[in-house]
């Protein structure tokens, strides 16, 4: 706040040091003033008009009676008060009108009773949809330089709504990475005891769904709750096109690699149980069944997870995310043994940088598919 001050106006901060805080979410400082000389006391020469037009933040100046003495555009954009020109005009009765806007006020006429203190307030106004805006006001003292007595206050107005909602979001997906975790580990654990006590074909489709059940289940009632938008863990169709185009390229190329290692490798024994992958009806059944499983891993693994650890961890590139889900998305694979970690983990990566591209879930799910597929057939996993 001092520094934006001292941009405004000319030779006019005086700063000492002493900061107390006062109650309500206010910060108050007695010790701080902004001097004002003589010669730029009258009227719109209180602030360089140029710089205040064009700062970012809002900023509202009104003398001891509570006339307005300057409102820049940001100012009224933030308080959506159009382009009416409130200079001249008192600042509680050119804004009575507007409910919404009492806390804002208040925290004027406060900084027009007390202009000793320097205070900063958090508030938090609706619009008449219900929508939120966070604002941040920091009011100080004007003074005449050589003069104790003040002239009037001025306020910055910082619409701070992006800032509170990206640590919002970062919180409710950090909530969302830990209980996921924490259901897998949970689905992990009852495998073992399954496969160890009791005579389940943990290989089988039917507990494959179990498991992912179990896993997904209190993940999505979470993000239903916490009202997360859609397109946040990639159920849009935004890019479909280069979705699908570039799904089909990668599939054509996923396919040959496992053909040809396939080759390499030698006849291998199927761990997935009985299926007759040979004949088109079996082919069919196991697409049929994989289609909407790998869609929902997809999107537990993708959207949700590589999602939230991006958030979470500010991973703007979105790199260390991908890494990182795709080496738990192995774990989802772990009572096939630890080959099938390992390609599920690399998969994972390669589903994690389509979805990285797309923004959506249509590529990633569809190799998925065609590739999962193709490695149950040739007996990969």
């Amino acid at each position: 706040m001092v520094r934006c001050h001292r941009q405004i106006f000319p030779d006019n901060i005086s700063k000492k040091q002493g900061n107390v805080s006062g109650g309500n979410g206010v910060q108050e400082d007695e010790s701080q003033t902004m001097t004002v000389p003589a010669e730029n006391r009258n009227g719109g020469n209180v602030i360089f008009p140029v710089i205040v037009q064009n700062m970012r933040d809002g900023v509202i100046a009104v003398d001891g009676t509570g006339t307005i003495i300057t409102m820049n555009g940001p100012a009224r954009a933030i308080l959506s008060l159009g382009e009416t020109d409130f200079v001249g005009e008192n600042f509680a009765e050119a804004l009575l009108h507007r409910s919404d806007l009492g806390d804002v006020i208040d925290a004027m006429l406060d900084a027009i009773y007390a202009p000793n203190n320097v205070l900063t307030r958090d508030l938090v106004i609706r619009d008449e949809t219900g929508s939120e805006r966070h604002l941040t006001i920091r009011t100080s003292m004007m003074q005449e330089s050589g003069s104790e007595s003040a002239l009037g206050v001025v306020a910055i107005i910082s619409d701070v709504s992006e800032k509170v909602q990206a640590l919002r979001e970062r919180a409710e997906f950090g909530h969302l990475a830990v209980l996921f975790l924490s259901m897998l580990g949970l689905a992990n654990i009852l495998t073992l005891i399954v496969d160890q006590y009791l005579d389940v074909d943990v290989y089988s489709p039917a507990f494959a769904w179990a498991y992912l059940i179990i896993v997904a289940g209190p993940v999505f009632v979470t993000a239903y709750w916490l009202r997360l938008p859609a397109a946040s863990i990639g159920l849009t169709l935004n890019n479909w096109r280069q979705a699908v185009r570039e799904g089909v390229i990668v599939s054509i190329l996923a396919l040959g690699a496992l053909v040809g290692l396939s080759y390499l490798v030698g006849d291998t024994q199927p761990v997935t149980g009985t299926v007759d992958y040979s004949s088109p009806a079996g082919l069919l059944l196991v697409i049929l069944l994989y289609a909407p499983h790998s869609f929902l891993q997809e999107l537990l693994a993708r959207g949700v997870l590589q999602s939230s650890l991006a958030r979470l961890t500010n991973d703007r590139s979105g790199i260390r995310s991908v890494l990182v889900a795709s080496l738990i998305f192995g774990l989802f694979h772990a009572h096939f043994g630890l080959p099938a970690v390992a390609v599920t983990a690399f998969s994972g990566m390669l589903f994690g940088w389509l979805f990285l591209r797309h923004g959506n879930l249509i590529g990633a799910t569809m190799v998925h598919v065609i590739a999962g597929t193709a490695a149950f057939a040739l007996h990969f996993v």
